[in-house]
């Protein structure tokens, strides 16, 4: 229930400050169907629902969004689902203080460790030269399947992390797992040329679950990116540190490239490449990288960036001023170090994914999104048959 209290304060809120002259306010309607055959054929559909308001107050700002969605599947399950997706305060107390309170959108250095919604308190000071910061966040009133937070091994908790949500089990299956996130970071701009960004963090996650053996985990995070005449890139790497009874202190990495071109065709395009790679599990003291996030690395296979390594060429253009497409490729290599996991094989095989998008106003968008993957261009699934994932989407804002 403490989730329905939430809202419901939201709500009070807006209301009470209705009177404000210089408040803005809307709503986004989403409808999204998805067939998808991965080990089974599985028919979804979501229809969501979602209002948001914005308040001026002095020099600070308001925002608020909540929202119902309506889970459909095609075991013939519909639920209500809600859902606060943005309570933040900003304020700029001082000159060069920015400060976040609420729940907010924040990421980490590397951008694949920690990056979503959070709750909590977020302040960076820009000294010119450098702008550093720290957050303190929780993830625990979360819901779980939008904020898709790792599990710790031993979590007590785990399987409700992985049904579906239940109103009549509110308190088990709809809060994301309760991890505790303390983070120090830097953004140094200009380096390592004057288009250019390097980002360093510390990040520090704490297990506040129940289990018998709490799953700690530490980081060292660094990113930089930049951008010279028609080329752009990034490179972010991280070193995880986790400590069990079993195993010791274990080190997990993870490392992330890629560049693009803009080529000089008549419309606005872009070709680039790029490579994920994430340490797997080893008989010594390599673990596999633990994110905090687990973001799904494709469309089809959905790749968590944890024992994997994945080759990424695609090709994006802007087709017309409303119509923009993408293409690209992802080569799936497994990168668990035992030799008796998966009989010592390592290719997983391709997906091809494609996305069109269609704005034709600024307040209405259509999407379609689908993959195709290919086991028989690996040796770890190549009994397998082809696996696919498409997704029909539109939003409407008013």
């Amino acid at each position: 229930m403490k989730h329905k209290t939430i809202i419901l304060i939201a709500v009070f809120l807006i209301c009470g400050l209705a009177g404000a002259s210089a408040m803005d306010f809307g709503a986004s309607l989403g409808v999204q169907f998805k067939s998808e055959k991965i080990e089974e054929t599985v028919n979804s559909g979501i229809i969501s629902l979602a209002p948001w308001f914005y308040m001026p107050i002095g020099e600070a700002d308001l925002n608020i969004a909540a929202g119902v969605q309506l889970d459909i599947n095609n075991k013939k399950r519909k639920v209500f689902v809600p859902e606060l997706f943005r309570l933040e305060f900003s304020a700029k107390p001082i000159d060069g203080l920015y400060l976040k309170v609420g729940r907010f959108f924040w990421k980490d250095a590397s951008q694949f460790t920690a990056k979503g919604n959070f709750d909590g308190v977020d302040a960076v000071y820009d000294l010119g030269i450098v702008r550093v910061g720290a957050a303190a966040l929780y993830t625990g009133l979360l819901y779980k399947d939008t904020a898709n937070i790792n599990v710790s091994p031993t979590d007590p908790k785990m399987e409700y992390y992985f049904s579906d949500f239940k109103w009549s089990e509110i308190g088990n299956t709809f809060y994301a797992p309760r991890r505790l996130l303390l983070s120090v970071y830097g953004d140094f701009p200009g380096l390592p040329i004057e288009r250019g960004s390097l980002q360093a963090g510390l990040l520090f996650q704490f297990d506040c679950s129940k289990a018998s053996e709490k799953f700690h985990t530490q980081y060292f995070l660094l990113r930089d990116s930049f951008a010279y005449k028609d080329f752009d890139g990034a490179v972010a790497g991280a070193l995880g540190l986790e400590k069990t009874k079993a195993d010791g202190t274990r080190i997990g990495l993870g490392f992330t490239a890629e560049g693009g071109w803009q080529t000089p065709a008549p419309i606005k395009d872009r070709l680039s490449l790029g490579m994920i790679w994430a340490s797997g599990e080893t008989e010594g003291k390599l673990a596999s990288y633990y994110p905090v996030v687990v973001e799904p690395q494709g469309i089809v296979m959905q790749q968590h960036f944890s024992s994997i390594m994945a080759i990424k060429p695609a090709y994006e253009a802007r087709i017309m001023q409303t119509l923009s497409a993408i293409l690209g490729l992802q080569y799936y290599f497994i990168t668990d170090a035992k030799e008796y996991l998966y009989d010592n094989k390592r290719a997983m095989g391709l997906e091809v994914d494609g996305t069109l998008m269609w704005v034709p106003f600024s307040d209405l968008s259509f999407n379609v999104i689908g993959g195709l993957f290919f086991p028989k261009a690996g040796n770890v699934m190549k009994d397998e048959p082809v696996m696919y994932s498409i997704t029909i989407g539109g939003t409407f804002s008013f």
